[in-house]
């Protein structure tokens, strides 16, 4: 099957930046798979910062200090087993993927550091910053799985991410809850896309909505091939390495910070002269290296992950979780050029690399994983034979998959911000209008006969000698009193301003 699945090469698909607007050409760097850019400085006040929510569950809330490298998950419920076996899976899961190098260090696992009890009184008690951000939704004290956090995006590459994709409603609240300090990691959904609604990110935080979908990475000119085949590559060690099904994990979008050296391309070499110093100018060895920070696709959330086994059953079993989590997967079946490329990309990588771990294996369980992506071009063929009997129909079907539920989801809270939009605008016009109308109405009571007297006594209106006996009537200038009251104060007896 996978020969008759057709990759363009590299150099048909490649992109050129130079034309691409600033703020795009600039998220093109820093969200680059091989980009290279200075890490922030450490903070030096990282330790005594105050612990903040990154992450909500049904079963747990994750938080961590905005600098630090450690992520803590705390058991929101008393069933602390739970978390304990996601500690297990967590950590084998780990392993497995450090042996195998999944998707050629484009993915990684957080490392799993411990797990503490809930009877550890003393690791709330040296930490009090983190029972008071947990106390609201975490009884404590309680469990905690202690892991290593997932380093964010850099905060300029939030910042353009935030400008770019939050809706004018959420765009005020983001800038608000983040500032200019925004860090944060990005899904990446490369089996979903948003054609025609760019700006999609609409929750209240950040953490529950900030996504980028098949299309945003494109127009970002990102490469979405590596991408696909980081997760084939890490779909095959969850399944055939690790044995779980892969159930409900996440793929997102984050750093990965590394220290490497400062010397010159060995191409350089030949166009420096003789006996040149390429060291640091300060002679001290360790200026000779620096950290630098690279985007990173990164799995997470393994709570749910259940064994296989390795037969036609554990495929099965793998094929519905896989379903269930279809909006990060690329999806068969596509009739556009890019999104084809992406699945191919998928599919060989995940082969490949399932036929490295089974190596040695009886044929039977070496056709496994080629049963794994035939299972999802027939789940995806059905997908869209329902879709195509329901075109035209308003029925929603009730167990539908939950990508299309998320989907037309997304699609009624943006027409619901539109709608609300627009009643907003309809409102401020309509108290502006009512607020000129009553400007209107004042000015026409001071040009009234009634008010003339008052007009005369505040100098906004000369008396005429001539005329007032015979009619009473004056015929100065009639001015606003917005306009005139001041300047009458300043005015002197003889130039008609209050005598005092």
């Amino acid at each position: 099957m996978l020969h008759l699945i057709e990759l363009r090469s590299d150099s048909e698909s490649s992109y050129d930046t130079y034309d691409l607007p600033s703020d795009v050409r600039e998220l093109h760097t820093l969200l680059a798979l091989d980009g290279k850019h200075p890490c922030e400085p450490p903070d030096p006040n990282a330790a005594v910062q105050p612990f903040v929510k990154i992450g909500s569950g049904r079963r747990s809330d994750v938080f961590a200090q905005p600098a630090g490298r450690a992520a803590v998950k705390l058991c929101k419920t008393q069933n602390h087993m739970e978390l304990w076996n996601e500690y297990v899976q967590h950590a084998k899961l780990a392993k497995q993927f450090g042996m195998y190098d999944a998707g050629g260090g484009v993915v990684g696992v957080p490392a799993a550091h411990y797990f503490v009890p809930p009877a550890t009184l003393g690791f709330f008690a040296f930490r009090p910053g983190l029972g008071q951000a947990a106390e609201a939704t975490c009884p404590l004290p309680t469990s905690a799985f202690v892991m290593e956090r997932v380093p964010p995006l850099p905060p300029r590459a939030c910042a353009l991410l935030m400008e770019r994709y939050c809706s004018p409603l959420a765009l005020p609240e983001a800038r608000l809850r983040w500032g200019e300090n925004a860090a944060f990691v990005v899904r990446a959904l490369l089996g979903s896309s948003s054609e025609g609604r760019r700006r999609h990110w609409r929750g209240p935080l950040l953490r529950e909505c900030a996504a980028l979908r098949l299309n945003d990475m494109m127009s970002l000119h990102l490469d979405v091939r590596a991408l696909a085949r980081g997760m084939g590559a890490a779909m095959a060690v969850m399944h055939w390495a690790a044995g779980t099904d892969a159930r409900g994990v996440e793929f997102v979008l984050g750093s990965s910070r590394r220290t490497v050296s400062r010397a010159p391309e060995p191409r350089m070499l030949d166009r420096l002269p003789p006996m040149s110093n390429t060291g640091p100018e300060s002679t001290y060895h360790e200026h000779f290296f620096h950290e630098v920070e690279t985007a990173k696709l990164w799995v997470l959330d393994f709570d749910r992950v259940r064994p296989i086994g390795l037969d036609e059953a554990g495929v099965a079993q793998a094929v519905e979780a896989a379903v269930e989590n279809a909006a990060y997967l690329p999806r068969p079946l596509r009739e556009v050029g890019d999104d084809k490329d992406v699945w191919a990309a998928f599919a060989v990588s995940y082969v490949e690399a399932a036929r490295v771990i089974l190596e040695g294996a009886a044929e039977e369980v070496w056709r496994l994983p080629i049963r794994f992506i035939q299972g999802l071009v027939e789940k995806e063929r059905e997908r869209k034979e329902k879709e195509e009997k329901e075109e035209g129909t308003q029925v929603v079907v009730e167990g539908a998959e939950e990508t299309d539920d998320e989907e037309e989801r997304w699609e009624r809270e943006w027409v619901k911000d539109r709608r609300e939009t627009r009643e907003r605008e309809a409102a401020r016009e309509l108290v502006e209008e009512r607020e000129r109308q009553e400007w209107l109405e004042r000015e026409k009571w001071w040009e009234r006969e009634e008010w003339r007297e008052v007009r005369l006594l505040f100098g906004i209106e000369e008396s005429n000698s001539d005329d007032e006996g015979e009619s009473g009537g004056g015929s100065g200038p009639v001015l606003s009193p917005w306009e005139t009251i001041e300047e009458a104060e300043y005015k002197s007896p003889g130039e008609g301003g209050i005598k005092g």
